[in-house]
């Protein structure tokens, strides 16, 4: 009988900020490992030599303030930084709304649905100056930031019903 292993989910992280939770981006560890390697090896000039009370003293007084003063207060950072990324994560993945005015319905569908959102027909307009079967309103404004499948309300542009476009060519 053959066991299957169980892939583990993987989430994509829609971040507006993903740089902040690189590893590369902290330099503070890389600089205590090697502040604490250069102490102890400016100790241990001689092999065969103990380092006296005076040398055992200034290390572990070295050590005891890079805790305190680095070590600690670093503490709180990392564990704001873990929240704000588990909170991240618990967000849903967002998108900007791209500007669809002046576009006729099909491509303004199919840009809409290349940034995973949803669009609807709302109604439709005769006054602007736009050819009939273009965008002429969309909700939410173009720039802002909505979840995924979220649905843009459209308006299009239409001819005038009849009655107004006799007045409308009657006008001098």
């Amino acid at each position: 009988m053959f066991r299957t292993r169980k892939r583990k989910a993987i989430r994509t992280l829609y971040s507006s900020r993903p740089h902040v939770y690189y590893p590369q981006t902290y330099y503070i560890g890389r600089f205590l490992t090697a502040f604490i390697k250069m102490c102890v090896a400016a100790g241990n000039t001689s092999a065969q030599t103990k380092p006296s009370y005076r040398q055992h003293t200034r290390r572990s007084t070295i050590i005891t303030l890079i805790i305190y003063f680095f070590v600690l207060p670093s503490l709180p950072i990392c564990y704001a930084l873990y929240r704000n990324y588990r909170w991240e994560m618990d967000q849903p993945p967002t998108a900007v709304v791209p500007n669809l005015f002046g576009l006729d319905l099909k491509t303004s569908t199919e840009c809409a649905r290349s940034v995973h959102l949803n669009t609807r027909i709302l109604g439709q307009t005769w006054y602007t100056n736009l050819p009939p079967g273009r965008i002429t309103v969309q909700s939410p404004e173009p720039g802002q930031r909505v979840p995924f499948e979220t649905v843009i309300g459209l308006e299009f542009a239409v001819n005038p019903p009849a009655a107004l476009a006799d007045l409308k060519g009657n006008t001098p």
